[in-house]
């Protein structure tokens, strides 16, 4: 029993840490893309 437990939190500990670097990239693009977009907004209202 505590053999599976540990592997349980293995698989689980590495899909967090496999979940959280694409979305730390994600986050950090989409800030990019959303100061694009608005500053192309801001062009094309000028």
């Amino acid at each position: 029993m505590k053999k599976s437990t540990k592997q349980m939190q293995k698989i689980f500990s590495t899909l967090q840490s496999s979940l959280l670097l694409p979305l730390k990239l994600i986050m950090r693009y989409s800030k990019l893309v959303l100061i694009l977009l608005f500053k192309n907004l801001l062009l094309a209202f000028y």
